[in-house]
C-alpha cells in the first residue's frame, strides 16, 4: 500500500503497509530510539535536540521520541491498521516503561512468545551491560510461527538481526479455525504411557530452569501480609509462564 517515516522526519521509524482480505491493513514499523549522547555535535542525540530546539520544542530527544511514537501508534490504531513493531529502543526491553508502552496498545512481545526472556543473548555486540535492546512487538491477534535472533555479526552492523515468521492468515485476515473441544485438550488418565511421558517432559522443562528452587527463594523472600516489590512481581510472573510454557511442551 505505501511506506513512509515519522512526521518529524528524523528517521526515528519508518513503516511500510500491506492490505489483506477484506481490507485489513498491516503496518510494520520499524524503529531506532536515539543514545543519549550531548557532547558529540553529530550523534544522532544532537541532531534530533537541534531539530526540536528549533521547533521550539526543548524536549529530551528519547522523551520526544517515545511521546511522538505513542500519538503516531494511537493514530493507526484509529484508522483499524495491525500494528508490528520492531528495532532497537536504547534500553532493557524488560525496563518496564518499554513495556508499558507497547502493553498500552495491547501488544506482546513476539519473540518471547515462543523463547523465555531468561538468558536472552544481547543484541548488540558491544553491549557490556548483557542486556536486550532489541524487540519485535506485534498486536494481540498477531501470532508468531517462528521467531528468534541471527547470530552475532551474521549480518552487517553491530546489532544481531532479530526476525519472525508470522502467519499470513492472522496478519492479513483469516476465517477462525472452528475450537477445539474442551476433551480434546485433556491429558488422558486412562493412558499410563501417556500421562507416564507428559510427566517426564514436564518434570524436565521445571528442572530445566530450576523452577522448585526460583519458587522457593521467591516465597522465602517475602514477608507475610505486605505486597510484592517490582522485582518479586516480575519473578512470580516469569515463574508463571516458564510453568505455563513446560505444560504447554509436555502436552
Amino acid at each position: 500500500m505505501g511506506t513512509g517515516c515519522d512526521k518529524a522526519k528524523l528517521g526515528r521509524w519508518t513503516w511500510a503497509q500491506y492490505r489483506g482480505k477484506n481490507n485489513m491493513v498491516l503496518r510494520c514499523v520499524s524503529v531506532c530510539c536515539p543514545v543519549p549522547n550531548a557532547t558529540g555535535a553529530s550523534s544522532v542525540w544532537n541532531q534530533h535536540k537541534r531539530y526540536l530546539l528549533s521547533q521550539n520544542d526543548d524536549r529530551d530527544p528519547q522523551v520526544a521520541f517515545w511521546e511522538d511514537m505513542r500519538k503516531e501508534a494511537q493514530e493507526w490504531l484509529r484508522n483499524g491498521d495491525q500494528l508490528i513493531i520492531s528495532g532497537d529502543v536504547n534500553n532493557k526491553v524488560h525496563n518496564p516503561a518499554v513495556e508499558t508502552f507497547f502493553s498500552e496498545f495491547g501488544m506482546h512481545n513476539l519473540i518471547f512468545e515462543h523463547h523465555s526472556p531468561d538468558g536472552a543473548p544481547t543484541t548488540y555486540f558491544r553491549n557490556t551491560k548483557d542486556c536486550v535492546m532489541d524487540g519485535l512487538w506485534g498486536a494481540t491477534n498477531i501470532s508468531a510461527v517462528r521467531c528468534g535472533h541471527l547470530e552475532p555479526k551474521e549480518m552487517k552492523g553491530d546489532h544481531s538481526a532479530i526476525w519472525v515468521d508470522n502467519s499470513c492468515t492472522n496478519a492479513l485476515g483469516h476465517n477462525p479455525l472452528t475450537p477445539a473441544t474442551p476433551r480434546a485438550q485433556h491429558l488422558q488418565l486412562s493412558q499410563p504411557a501417556t500421562v507416564k511421558k507428559h510427566l517426564h517432559v514436564y518434570k524436565a522443562n521445571i528442572l530445566k530452569h530450576d523452577i522448585p528452587g526460583r519458587q522457593f527463594r521467591l516465597e522465602a523472600s517475602t514477608q507475610p501480609g505486605m505486597p510484592l516489590t517490582a522485582a518479586q512481581a516480575k519473578e512470580a510472573n516469569a515463574i508463571d509462564l516458564l510453568k505455563t510454557k513446560a505444560m504447554l511442551c509436555a502436552h
